[in-house]
C-alpha cells in the first residue's frame, strides 16, 4: 500500500504546526515513495516532505521563521514576499529534482471565472519545473487580501481543503479533528495565528506540538519508522 499524507490549509499557524509534523515524518518514516497532497499552507508542507532527500528541514524551518518576521504582525498583499521566499529558499533545487518529486506531489488551488460562474478546484500534479511549482504554490496560498488578489486563482482551501489520494490517506489538520483528520492539535492554539504569524515565543510550542501529535499517531498505528 502506498503511503499518502494530506495537509489541510491553515495559513501561518498551519505552516508552523506542519513544520513539526514534517520534522517527524522526514526523520522517522522509512518510506521513500510517499504521496503528499495539500492546500494552501498544506501545499508547502507537502513540498517539504518531497524534498526530504534534497534539503535539510532545519534550513526550511529557519527560512519559514524568517518569512514570518518579514511579513510582520499584520500581513497584507505579501505575495511578492512569498515569491522571494520561494526563490531564496529553493534556489539550489533544479528542474530535474522538481520532475523527480513532482510525480508524488499534489497541490490544490481554486479556479475562478466570475463571468461564467465557475468556482472549481484544480488538483495539480506532475509538476516538472521550478517556475510551475512556484506558480501553483502561490495560487494554492492566495488568501484574498492577505497574500494577494487574482481574477482567476484563489486559495485552494476554498474548494478542497483536504485533498486525498485514496481512503487510506493520512489527513493532517492544524485546526481540529472534527473533519475526520487523523492528526490535529492536541491542545488549543489561538486562531489569531491564522491571520498573523505566531510570535517567536509561540513558534517552538506549536512546532513541537505538531511533532509530538504526529509521533503519537504513527506509533499508535504501527506505521514503520527508522527507530
Amino acid at each position: 500500500m502506498v503511503l499518502s499524507i494530506s495537509f489541510s490549509g491553515g495559513s501561518w499557524l498551519g505552516m508552523c504546526y506542519y513544520l513539526g509534523c514534517m520534522s517527524y515524518i522526514n526523520t522517522y518514516i522509512k518510506d521513500d515513495n510517499i504521496i503528499t497532497l495539500g492546500a494552501s499552507a498544506g501545499s508547502w508542507a507537502s513540498l517539504g516532505i518531497q524534498l526530504r532527500n534534497h534539503m535539510s528541514l532545519n534550513t526550511i524551518k529557519r527560512k519559514v521563521y524568517e518569512l514570518f518576521d518579514e511579513v510582520g504582525k499584520y500581513p497584507f498583499k505579501c505575495e511578492k514576499i512569498i515569491n522571494d521566499f520561494f526563490d531564496d529558499t529553493f534556489r539550489d533545487i533544479d528542474d530535474d529534482i522538481i520532475k523527480e518529486i513532482g510525480r508524488n506531489l499534489y497541490i490544490s488551488s481554486t479556479h475562478v471565472e466570475i463571468t461564467r460562474f465557475i468556482f472549481e478546484n484544480n488538483l495539480v500534479s506532475d509538476i516538472s519545473s521550478k517556475e510551475e511549482l512556484k506558480i501553483n504554490l502561490i495560487r494554492s496560498s492566495r488568501v484574498p487580501g492577505m497574500v494577494g488578489f487574482s481574477k482567476h486563482n484563489i486559495d485552494g482551501a476554498f474548494t478542497n481543503n483536504q485533498p486525498i489520494h485514496d481512503e487510506n490517506t493520512i489527513k493532517i489538520n492544524c485546526i481540529t479533528g472534527l473533519f475526520n483528520a487523523h492528526i490535529y492539535p492536541s491542545k488549543f492554539i489561538n486562531p489569531i495565528y491564522f491571520y498573523r504569524p505566531p510570535p517567536i515565543e509561540k513558534r517552538e510550542y506549536i512546532f513541537l506540538m505538531g511533532f509530538n501529535d504526529t509521533k503519537k499517531y504513527f506509533e499508535k498505528n504501527g506505521i514503520p519508522t527508522n527507530n
